[in-house]
């Protein structure tokens, strides 16, 4: 089907398309606007919001992004993908987000910081931030200010297609990287010499071959991986940068099938990476019951005793109410709106979106998913009304769920009770 028969399709409804996922994840990447967070409620999450930003503004060291019970698709990762976009406007810091993969732990989590700031060309700013610095305050510098200037105007973005020898035409590259690499070595006792002329060497050169050296160093027998992040975040704030925040988003995916022995040693990595942060970073995670149980466990003690599951590092997202069920609903349906309908929420009515959010415990996911199959059911029965009446002969069709009329009986008992 044509994307312009698909959007006819929805016509009738006074909608350019189906306003809610079929699959309601969050995929910060994708195009579709109904998953990759660009369609987010904030009136529905506000006190959410606010508990949030008042914990990153405070620099908590670890945030866990909690609540919604045993449920998933609370809206624990739309949340965390707001706020990591809104902080990447942000001056002087950075802010990573990453999908964390099944079976990965602390050292993954150290490169794929690493890979983040090298594919966003944050790193390359960070070079040329660096050489400005060392050629103004270093008294005899292998490369001055204004050939520095002359290379960052020649190069604003990184390339391979580099240079450098055309700017320090006294010296050699190589001689250069050392110098430089001495000089940030003397800002910073943390950071390792041979991690930053990595940076230096290739960066200067071909900086494509950066994550190569970096994996080829890291990777070494005896080589501390979150050692060589800290020198990272060393070679950043001596460039200027004052502050981080690491969102890992599905991190209960790593933790939860730990047990023992291998939760022990994910706990301890975890551990080093915080006091490796600190002060220089905060890490932001999602948290489902089963994870948080598991690091409950005395063999989850090394993450618990630098950041406790209390109010101090928790921020719960609650279920959502009937009426923000309403809310959210509003939000998707007015960037697929075509034309202006009887009601706001046509062709439902405000009863079914209530009764829909009642049924899925106020879960985002599960009502969004619904609300889709309500849509597509409702256009193949004659594009009609989506009543309660029509969603009860078509509840397993749109809820996936039997019919049951005590749970609709209950619903209606409810809002009757919180109209009076």
């Amino acid at each position: 089907m044509s994307n312009k028969a698909s959007k006819e399709r929805y016509r009738p409804y006074f909608l350019k398309g189906n306003p809610f996922p079929p699959m309601a994840i969050i995929d910060p990447y994708s195009t579709d606007i109904r998953i990759n967070g660009m369609i987010f409620n904030k009136e529905v999450f506000q006190e959410e919001i606010a508990e949030l930003r008042r914990k990153i503004d405070s620099r908590v060291n670890l945030i866990y992004i909690t609540g919604g019970g045993y449920e998933r698709g609370t809206g624990k990762s739309a949340l965390m993908v707001q706020e990591w976009k809104r902080l990447t406007e942000e001056p002087s810091i950075t802010s990573v987000y990453i999908k964390v993969r099944s079976k990965s732990g602390p050292s993954d989590f150290c490169d794929d910081i690493v890979l983040k700031w090298h594919d966003g060309g944050f790193l390359w700013e960070t070079l040329k931030k660096l050489l400005s610095k060392y050629a103004d305050e270093t008294p005899s510098p292998r490369v001055d200010s204004g050939d520095v200037r002359g290379f960052a105007s020649t190069y604003p973005e990184m390339t391979d297609d580099i240079q450098f020898g055309l700017f320090s035409f006294m010296y050699k590259t190589e001689v250069v990287v050392s110098d430089v690499a001495k000089w940030i070595c003397s800002r910073s006792p943390l950071a390792k010499e041979k991690i930053v002329q990595a940076f230096l060497g290739t960066y200067l050169t071909k900086p494509s071959n950066f994550l190569n050296e970096w994996l080829k160093i890291t990777r070494g027998k005896g080589t501390d991986k979150i050692d060589c992040l800290r020198t990272m975040m060393e070679l950043v704030r001596v460039s200027g940068c004052l502050y981080h925040y690491f969102f890992l988003d599905q991190f209960e995916e790593t933790i939860e099938p730990l047990r023992g022995a291998s939760l022990s040693v994910f706990s301890t990595g975890m551990s080093s990476l915080l006091r490796a942060c600190a002060g220089q970073a905060t890490v932001v995670v999602t948290l489902h019951p089963v994870a948080e149980q598991a690091l409950g466990q005395p063999e989850g003690k090394h993450v618990i005793s630098l950041a406790s599951l209390d109010r101090r590092h928790k921020v719960d997202v609650n279920t959502m109410s009937p009426p923000e069920g309403v809310k959210l609903c509003l939000g998707y349906m007015s960037h697929f709106r075509a034309g202006k309908p009887k009601t706001p929420v046509f062709p439902f009515d405000e009863d079914v979106v209530k009764y829909l959010t009642y049924l899925t415990n106020g879960v985002p996911r599960l009502l969004l998913e619904s609300m889709n199959h309500a849509i597509e059911v409702g256009i193949s029965n004659e594009y009609a009304i989506i009543t309660l009446d029509f969603l009860q002969q078509h509840h397993e069709q749109i809820t996936g769920r039997v019919f049951i009329k005590e749970k609709l009986e209950e619903y209606l008992e409810l809002q009757s009770n919180s109209e009076t």
